[in-house]
Parts: structure tokens; C-alpha cells; sequence
């Protein structure tokens, strides 16, 4: 299922509800794992680790409810469990691009750049204009500090006409990355411009803005997260930093101090 947290939690629970009652899922993984995206994004990190272990516990090893545990798993910060479970997926399905993405995340998150980049470049070999796969090579190049690899996979970025707003955002993902802020912001706009509101989408948007010392601005883009994500973290430790930037220095402090209060 599509998890929209711009449509409300509790219109969203009801219909996971009722997409359960009808029984179109083999199991609920799938639902679990949208409301822990939801729970952790608003700030709700214990009940957002309390349904982790739900999704843990499960029983079976289909492929849907080992690729949710992976997930878990990895937002457990326990990333060798969640390499474990992809690396059985993988092996059955070796061309399968959601297990090899995310199998390069958890490989990236344990230190493996190696393995990693051994994902993305299967994804390339089947797939040569993979916007995703080629903007993770150049954040990963970019990360090993190997500059002209990283710039070379954005030229081929460049290459690739964009059509979807996930697109546009990796793209200005890699961008950003490389220092060119005031590209990747325009692609965070292509961005919004096709899922406004994206509390996603805004969070890239707001970073950018904060690079280039746009921080009135900046500060409009995490007020947005924060209405969608009330609780989030990182939103707040954002908007006080901006805040701080900007001389308002006891509002910075209040937003720390709620930053902490979700800890």
C-alpha cells in the first residue's frame, strides 16, 4: 500500500484496517512497515520500534516479510541482520531492483563499499539509465572521495530525461552531495512540483536552502515538514539551527528543548 502521510494517520489506519479485513495481503507486513515509516517520521520512535519487533516476530519466509524485516532491521541499526536477509532475496531473485538498492544501503551502512557498489552496478548492466543506481554510484564515489567517478556518474544522470518525481530527487540527492546546491535545489522543485507537499521532498529542499544561506526560506521548507511530521527530529534540530543562524536564539532553544523531549 501507498502510505500518505499528508492524508492523516488515523484515515490511513482505518483503511490499512480494511484492506486487512478484505484480506488482499498475504500477511500484514506490508502495513506494519508503512505505519513504522509514519510513527518514526512524526517522532513516535517507541511505538515505531514496538511494531519493528511485530514485523520481526512474524512468521514465514516469503519474500514480502523478509524484505520487511530487512527494513526493520536496518532502522534497528542492525544492519548486518538486515544484509542477512537480502542476501537470501537477492540470491533468488539476482535482478530484482527494490532487494538490490537496498541491499547496497545495508552493505554501504556496514562499511562493505565494495559489496556495495556491486548492487548498483548490476542494477546498470540491466538497467544502463537507472536514475536511482547511478545517483547512489556518485554518492558513494563521492563518499570514498573518488571526485571524478562521482561526477562522471552524474554526467550520465544528466544524460536521462526525468520523469518522476523520485527521479528528480535522487538527482538532486547526488547533486547536493557533489556541493551544487543551487542544482539540486532546482530539482527538488521539479520535484515538489509533481508531489507537493512532500515532507520528504521539503526536508532535501530545506537542506539545499541552508547551504546556499537562504534561511528565511529554509526555514519555510522545515515549518512544512514539521506540520506533517509534528514530532520529527531532525526537522527540529534543523529549524533550530536556523533559527540560531538567524539570531533567534530562545526559539532555537525551544525547539531544541522539543527536539530532545522525542528522544
Amino acid at each position: 500500500p501507498l502510505f500518505d502521510v499528508l492524508t492523516g494517520y488515523e484515515v490511513m489506519s482505518a483503511l490499512f484496517r480494511r484492506i486487512l479485513d478484505l484480506s488482499v495481503l498475504e500477511n500484514s507486513s506490508n502495513i506494519d512497515i508503512a505505519k513504522v515509516t509514519y510513527e518514526a517520521n512524526i517522532g513516535n520512535r517507541d511505538e515505531a520500534t514496538k511494531i519493528m519487533r511485530v514485523v520481526l516476530s512474524m512468521a514465514g519466509e516469503s519474500h514480502n516479510i523478509m524484505y520487511n524485516k530487512s527494513i526493520a532491521w536496518n532502522a534497528l541499526q542492525m544492519h548486518k541482520r538486515a544484509v542477512e536477509c537480502l542476501s537470501d532475496l537477492a540470491e533468488a531473485r539476482p535482478d530484482d531492483h527494490k532487494i538490490l538498492i537496498q541491499l547496497g544501503h545495508s552493505l554501504g551502512n556496514l562499511g562493505s563499499r565494495d559489496k556495495e557498489i556491486k548492487c548498483y552496478t548490476r542494477i546498470l548492466q540491466l538497467r544502463p539509465d537507472d536514475v536511482i543506481a547511478l545517483a547512489n554510484m556518485c554518492i558513494t564515489m563521492a563518499d570514498l572521495g573518488r571526485k571524478a567517478e562521482a561526477d562522471s556518474y552524474l554526467e550520465k544522470i544528466q544524460t536521462v530525461k526525468l520523469e518522476s518525481p523520485i527521479d528528480f530527487f535522487y538527482k538532486g540527492t547526488a547533486l547536493g552531495t557533489l556541493k551544487r546546491h543551487k542544482e539540486a535545489l532546482e530539482c527538488f522543485e521539479e520535484a515538489l512540483g509533481m508531489r507537493p507537499g512532500d515532507p520528504g521532498m521539503l526536508f532535501s529542499k530545506g537542506a539545499a536552502l541552508v547551504r546556499m544561506e537562504r534561511y528565511e526560506k529554509a526555514l519555510d521548507c522545515f515549518d512544512a515538514v514539521l506540520e506533517a511530521w509534528h514530532g520529527n527530529q531532525d526537522a527540529l534540530l534543523a529549524k533550530a539551527s536556523i533559527l540560531k543562524n538567524l539570531g533567534r536564539h530562545k526559539e532555537s532553544a525551544e525547539c531544541n528543548r522539543l527536539a530532545k523531549s522525542w528522544d
